[in-house]
């Protein structure tokens, strides 16, 4: 038997300042990279996590006849991250028994609800789940040979709870579902394979986007690109440009201080946190590598739906740019993209159109299917694939067809509601397919129809809202000030349904909202409450950004949300209107 126990780090440390770094273990990665990382058509990193590594170092441990028990986060189970682990642990093993026990608070919703309490007594975010691994022959198994028994615990229940059950239930009661996988790997969430979604087109594969001739290609988009990570969000995204450049100003101050310091203090990280370091920063610092403030990289970007913020665009404080220099070159630049979920998604599929620079959280993993790609040089090029313009001219037998018609017919296909219905899972584990849908021309329209409203969701004209402004009842300063304090609340009646007013703060409340406006979601949250939930007054987690630059008052930006709530309520009511005129079924 190899047993293992849980180590103390995280998958991904993202503060250097903590001073934790995961050690390298050269020959158990190079395992990894021979068979989870072989076998994966995800992306890579987290399969190097010490779970991941554990896993291998275990497995491989184990010569002869044994169990591997191991208590980890429940990624393994269903997360695309680990399809190649999933394909490659079935080789190892002749019974793989999981208790689920739930508990993932990175979901939401309804789903949120069904995960219950976390077994540690919900002190981590991640689900949590059991495994016994068990090799009953010595050598290689083949997967077929393999059984993958599951058990979930109930939904909804508490973490008390689910400790009494594992206190007190044997294994020998538990009443196991045999698991066989898919053609694609998936344990839990295996899609219809007899469904049509392999016939479509798909919108991005990394084939297409490494392909080195045109005949290669056989997506609708050559490149496409994760939204931009900071790893320090409240560092270089403000509301206001001064205020961004004040911040932008002091961490690069103090980071040519560090530099400064005795080269074996900055290999060994020694130095006060007052700035949040991180793998990009310390390699740089170790290097002395000094910074300076670029004004021109402060750029307008759409950080969360319908809330635009000043951020800070630049490879030195940004830990990954991903393909977005050839998307929006300098952070700027005519282009615009379809941002939409990427996988795995625990939220609803979402998609939004933007023309200006999108963060990774903009919806959730964030990922960009630009209109345009630009060369280092700047040179401007058509991003859908003649292979795509071919297969659309084609199969409609319409030769004008153009590259922007089928941009707007991907929009509006990826907002149609029996499309997700129907494909969810799909939508959940991969890039979309898209379909040839009947009348070509309608559908171009909607798309294009629904893509000027969410981009130019600043300038559509205001729904007209009914304000109500009343006076505290205590005109003191005191009672003013608390009156000013932003609430930003839903107004809800019996059965929690929105009635249609929202409660600004002590002195003004918004009526007169159409209950078609709360039907526009991305995600689990309208976009009004997107713009609600952006606009609430929160502590800074940083410390000295919370010391610092702690500046945000709902106050003083009360006028431009009123104006914002009202236009994008006219972007909701007509999203539900456009979607609405949509085919009721899949075609």
């Amino acid at each position: 038997m190899s047993p293992t126990e849980n180590p103390p780090y995280r998958a991904n440390q993202a503060n250097e300042n903590d001073n934790n770094k995961n050690r390298e273990y050269k020959e158990i990665d190079r395992r990894i990279k021979a068979t989870y990382v072989a076998a994966s058509t995800a992306q890579k990193t987290k399969l190097y996590d010490m779970y991941s590594r554990f896993l291998r170092w275990a497995t491989d441990r184990l010569k002869e006849d044994g169990i591997v028990a191991f208590v980890s986060n429940s990624s393994f189970i269903d997360s695309r991250t680990f399809d190649g682990f999933r394909k490659e642990v079935v080789k190892d093993f002749d019974h793989i028994y999981i208790l689920d026990m739930k508990g993932n608070a990175n979901t939401s919703g309804e789903r949120r609800k069904r995960e219950g309490g976390n077994v540690f007594n919900d002190q981590i975010k991640v689900g949590v789940a059991v495994y016994f691994l068990v090799r009953s022959t010595a050598g290689k198994r083949k997967s077929k040979d393999t059984k993958i028994w599951y058990h979930a615990v109930p939904d909804f229940w508490r973490a008390r709870e689910k400790l009494e059950w594992l206190k007190t239930t044997k294994f020998e009661d538990i009443e196991f579902d045999h698991i066989r996988p898919d053609a694609k790997h998936n344990w839990l969430g295996q899609v219809d394979e007899e469904n049509d979604w392999n016939e479509f087109l798909p919108v991005a594969d990394k084939d297409t986007k490494q392909a080195k001739s045109l005949g290669q290609e056989r997506a609708i988009f050559k490149l496409y690109s994760l939204g931009v990570v900071t790893n320090r969000d409240e560092w270089v995204y403000s509301r206001a440009e001064d205020e961004l450049a004040d911040k932008v100003r002091y961490f690069i101050g103090r980071y040519n201080e560090i530099i400064k310091l005795p080269l074996g203090d900055l290999m060994s990280r020694n130095w006060e946190g007052d700035i949040k370091m991180t793998r990009a920063t310390i390699a740089d610092a170790q290097s002395r590598k000094s910074y300076s403030l670029e004004k021109n990289s402060i750029v307008p970007s759409l950080y969360r739906p319908f809330d635009v913020l000043k951020m800070y665009f630049s490879k030195n404080l940004n830990e990954m740019q991903y393909q977005m220099p050839s998307v929006f070159p300098k952070g700027v630049g005519e282009n615009v993209v379809i941002a939409l979920s990427g996988s795995p998604a625990a939220k609803p599929f979402q998609v939004l159109a933007t023309d200006i620079l999108p963060s990774l959280d903009l919806l959730e993993k964030t990922q960009c299917l630009p209109f345009y790609r630009y060369t280092m040089n700047g040179e401007r090029l058509n991003n859908i694939t003649d292979y795509a313009l071919k297969a659309f001219q084609t199969h409609y037998a319409d030769t004008s067809i153009s590259r922007e018609d089928i941009f707007h017919y991907v929009y509006a296909v990826l907002h149609h509601p029996a499309y997700r219905e129907k494909y969810a899972l799909n939508l959940r584990q991969e890039f979309p397919r898209i379909p040839f849908y009947p009348e070509f021309g309608s559908w171009a329209a909607w798309g294009r129809e629904l893509m000027a409203l969410h981009i130019g969701f600043e300038s559509v004209a205001p729904y007209p809202l009914k304000r109500t402004d009343e006076p505290p009842k205590n005109d003191t300063p005191e009672a003013l000030a608390l009156a000013k304090k932003a609430r930003l609340k839903v107004q809800r009646d019996a059965a929690k349904q929105p009635t249609g007013a929202v409660e600004l703060d002590g002195l003004t409340t918004l009526a007169g909202i159409p209950a078609a406006a709360w039907a526009y979601k991305l995600g689990n949250r309208s976009a009004l409450e997107w713009v609600l939930e952006r606009h609430k007054e929160t502590t800074p987690k940083d410390a000295t950004i919370r010391e610092k630059f702690n500046t945000y008052r709902f106050a003083d930006h009360k006028e431009r949300v009123i104006d914002l709530l009202a236009r994008v309520t006219t972007v909701s009511v007509e999203t539900v209107r456009i979607v609405g005129e949509m085919p009721a079924e899949t075609m």
